[in-house]
Parts: C-alpha cells; structure tokens; sequence
C-alpha cells in the first residue's frame, strides 16, 4: 500500500521541476539563433542538345521456300492388340480389431484446444491440429483436455 503522504510529495517535486524548466528555458536569450539559409543562385544554364545519329534500318523480307510435302501412305493402321482380363485377386480375411484400432474408428465431432476446461470426464474431441484429445482430471480435480 502506498503511504498517504507520497502523493502530495510526488506532485511537489513535479511541480518543482516544471516551475524550474520554464524558468529556465522560458526566456528568449536562452533560445538557440536561427541558422542563416543558403543563399540560392539563379544562374540560367545554356540547354543542352543530344545529338542522335542516324542510322539507316531497313527490313528485307525473308526467302521464301518451298514446304516439303509428306508422302501420304495408303495401308490401313494395324488392329488394336487384344486384351485380356485377369480375374482379380482373392479377398484377404479381416484384419482382427484391437482397442487401438477401435479408439482410431471413433468419431470426434468436437474440436477443443488441450489444457482447456471441459465438461465431462471420458469427453474425446480432435485439436486444430488433428491430434485426439480425452476430458481428463487434472490438477486440484479439475477436468482438461489431455492429449
């Protein structure tokens, strides 16, 4: 807690050093001079002329040749090989199911963040990130989201 006298004793010496300032620095010889400005000439420059040289271009049109023709062939393209089809491949037996793979086909329908608050114990839900989350109690018993 602050003591009841620092205030009025803060705002003395505030005001001390702002009645010191303006005392100060309040009078016109303490001002800095103004620096003099650079005086500007106004000499009329001679205008410059570019000299381009001239350059004779000229655009000739290319020879033309004769397109080489393409001795067209009379025979017919070949039939398309025959296919045949393999019978597809013998089913494999299901896989059996562990508790692994049965907490993998659960459905999470609720996104949380991990550490935040939740509200029943058991809870799954999925971060933003796609790891799973399960409602558990945490410190003091308090129930969070545990990754």
């Amino acid at each position: 807690m602050v003591d009841r006298k620092a205030l009025p004793r803060a705002a003395a010496l505030t005001g001390a050093a702002l009645l010191a300032l303006l005392t100060a620095c309040g009078s016109p010889q303490a001002a800095p001079a103004p620096t003099p400005a650079a005086p500007t000439t106004t000499a009329k420059r001679a205008p410059t002329t570019v000299l381009v040289p001239q350059v004779d271009i000229s655009v000739r049109p290319a020879p033309t040749t004769a397109r080489p023709t393409v001795a067209g062939t009379t025979a017919p393209p070949p039939p398309p090989a025959p296919t045949t089809t393999a019978p597809p491949p013998a089913s494999a037996p299901a896989p059996t199911t562990t508790t692994s793979a049965r907490e993998d086909t659960r459905r999470y329908d609720q996104i949380a963040l991990g550490g935040f608050p939740c509200a029943e114990v058991g809870t799954t839900a999925v971060d933003p990130t796609g790891r799973r989350l399960v409602c558990r109690s945490g410190q003091r018993g308090w129930l969070r989201w545990e990754g």
